[in-house]
């Protein structure tokens, strides 16, 4: 975060480093949180369906009550931090004049994603996983299972290692591509 800052401060502003790196914070954010319950997320695709995956599990009357308003802030901000991969990249998805909205909002999300409730993302993601693990032999199946839900779930392979920010992590029991 505090090299996105940077480098929207300097003269002349660097604002694709800058949205760069206030991407990359939502996707560490996001993946933290599922490799906190055995699951990596190894694509675009995966990412984006994590983190409805993530806010669907936590809108609910007792977590919105003590939270209110956390879950359409960090709906918001995952949007920004999109935007500013998509800005990265050469896109203008949104006007030069609004990049420091889309950035505090995107840092809302980095800063607050944690904040959501590991175990009721855990008690909802993990039978949707488990639906695929099911499934893997009907191709019919599987396809449905990807249609629905946006992504596809491979069976971790034995050799396979996955780390995270120069961390090896351990547990990992789904992949969600």
């Amino acid at each position: 975060m505090e090299k996105a800052i940077y480098h929207s401060k300097e003269d002349p502003p660097d604002l694709y480093l800058a949205s760069e790196k206030l991407w990359g914070g939502c996707v560490c954010v996001l993946k933290d949180t599922f490799y906190g319950i055995g699951v990596a997320v190894k694509s675009h695709r995966g990412l984006s369906a994590c983190q409805e995956l993530a806010t669907n599990a936590c809108d609910n009357g007792d977590f919105v009550s003590n939270n209110p308003g956390l879950i359409s802030l960090l709906i918001d901000g995952w949007t920004a931090g999109h935007q500013m991969h998509r800005y990265h990249y050469g896109e203008s998805p949104f006007e030069l004049e609004e990049f420091s909205r889309k950035m505090s909002e995107d840092l809302f999300f980095i800063q607050n994603f944690e904040k959501l409730d590991t175990q009721m993302i855990a008690d909802d993601v993990i039978p949707i996983l488990q639906k695929f693990e099911s499934e893997a032999g009907d191709q019919s199946k599987m396809n449905k299972l990807k249609k629905k839900y946006g992504f596809a779930v491979p069976k971790p392979h034995i050799t396979e290692i996955f780390s995270h920010n120069g961390q090896l992590k351990d547990g990992v029991s789904y992949v969600i591509f």
